[in-house]
């Protein structure tokens, strides 16, 4: 959330818009947020051989999975977000999670991260057991609709 307006480093979540203004955004590479946001275990038991960690977005889930005791990033894999076929929008979804396709909603984006994890698993070569902590990211509407909490909350004006 950090980037460079007027030549000073703010949060972009906390600054008013209140002209226009040119917003510097951070390179490709300092926007890894499993790098620098991610959690992992360094005990030496290695209490966590493998991690996963998935980004929920409106139209694409990446998943990473990651070595639990050392941080590395061992594989990725990601695929279009089949809740599409609900609304290419968050507030379509959200309507229609609201419109009685909740259950169909958080039904595709389960079995979607299921798949993807299960894929990455086969990527690593190891066995889906071996996941010991699982990370899930995403705005407000992609994590109601991911729990099965029906987003009225966020239909409110």
């Amino acid at each position: 959330c950090r980037v460079m307006i007027d030549d000073q480093v703010v949060l972009a979540c906390q600054t008013p818009v209140d002209r226009d203004q040119v917003v510097v955004t951070g390179q490709a590479e300092n926007e890894n947020i499993l790098t620098t946001g991610l959690a992992v275990s360094t005990e030496p038991e290695g209490r966590y051989p493998a991690v996963l960690a998935f980004d929920i977005g409106t139209t694409t889930v990446v998943g990473y999975l990651m070595d639990g005791t050392t941080g590395k990033q061992i594989a990725t894999s990601s695929c279009k977000n089949p809740q599409g076929q609900f609304g290419a929008d968050v507030i379509s979804r959200i309507r229609s999670a609201l419109h009685g396709n909740m259950e169909a909603l958080t039904a595709s984006i389960r079995q979607c991260v299921g798949a993807l994890a299960l894929k990455l698993c086969r990527k690593a070569g190891i066995r889906a057991q071996q996941v010991t902590a699982i990370s899930l990211v995403g705005n407000p509407a992609m994590q109601q609709l991911f729990m099965g909490i029906l987003p009225e909350n966020l239909a409110i004006p």
